[in-house]
């Protein structure tokens, strides 16, 4: 219960972080782009809530623990792939025009969103 207790206590903690990044980024008129490491701090959130929700389920070493893991792994793979397939798509026709860095994070972010909530899913079908 104690693991429980602090992923949620961290999620709870990413959540503030990010709604100080809304609060400053709305309060910021002088600049109209979106702050990435927003995404950064949301996903992070996410993923704090889902293991203390899915702690339980996955942490044990039982069958069904190890075909969610499986499942999960692969479902983040094909994220992966086809997140890497769209940003690549939309460089080849000009619609993204971002930096290197700026891509990372949303991969990154995508990533960790997608596999989180894959976790759910999977975890509530079986």
């Amino acid at each position: 219960m104690n693991k429980r207790i602090a992923f949620t206590c961290v999620g709870v903690l990413f959540s503030i972080f990010s709604l100080i990044m809304i609060l400053a980024a709305v309060m910021d008129t002088s600049s109209n782009e979106l702050n990435y490491n927003l995404l950064t701090t949301i996903a992070l959130a996410v993923f704090s809530f889902t293991l203390a929700y899915l702690l339980p389920e996955i942490q044990d070493y039982d069958e069904r623990g190890k075909l969610i893991r499986t499942k999960a792994i692969k479902g983040t793979f094909i994220s992966v792939v086809v997140t890497l397939v769209f940003i690549l798509i939309g460089y080849a026709l000009n619609l993204v025009i971002l930096d290197t860095m700026s891509i990372i994070i949303i991969i990154m972010s995508g990533t960790i969103i997608f596999s989180s909530i894959w976790l759910l899913i999977i975890a509530q079908k079986n």
